[in-house]
């Protein structure tokens, strides 16, 4: 069983790396988001309680021997902190990080109205 965290800052690149990760591994690639924050649209606008998230992502990583997770889980509960066999870092510089950022933004909210 080889489960891996990929998290570091938003903007730092853990989704793509966790995504390239997985496909290399033959692993299962999820999104803390996703586990994390409820489907809304626009997105990221309810939250999953803390023990349904923690109890969704266990469940998750109990159906699969090899998984890559992308985000922060930090305060998630011991359970899920250490359910990891690897934790990968990821530092980005502050500039790259905010230009990832606002290209994000942009791309997530572009057909809201009012938006610029």
């Amino acid at each position: 069983m080889v489960h891996v965290l990929v998290t570091g800052g938003p903007g730092s690149g853990t989704s793509t790396l966790a995504e390239v990760l997985a496909h290399r591994l033959s692993a299962v690639w999820i999104e803390a988001d996703d586990y994390y924050w409820k489907p809304s649209d626009p997105p990221f606008q309810y939250k999953y309680e803390a023990s349904e998230r923690a109890e969704r992502l266990l469940q998750a990583l109990g159906n699969t021997q090899r998984a890559v997770v992308a985000g922060s889980v930090m305060g998630w509960g011991d359970a899920i902190e250490t359910a990891f066999d690897r934790i990968i870092f990821l530092y980005t510089d502050t500039a790259t990080r905010m230009t990832r950022l606002r290209a994000r933004t942009i791309s997530l909210r572009s057909s809201e109205a009012g938006f610029p």
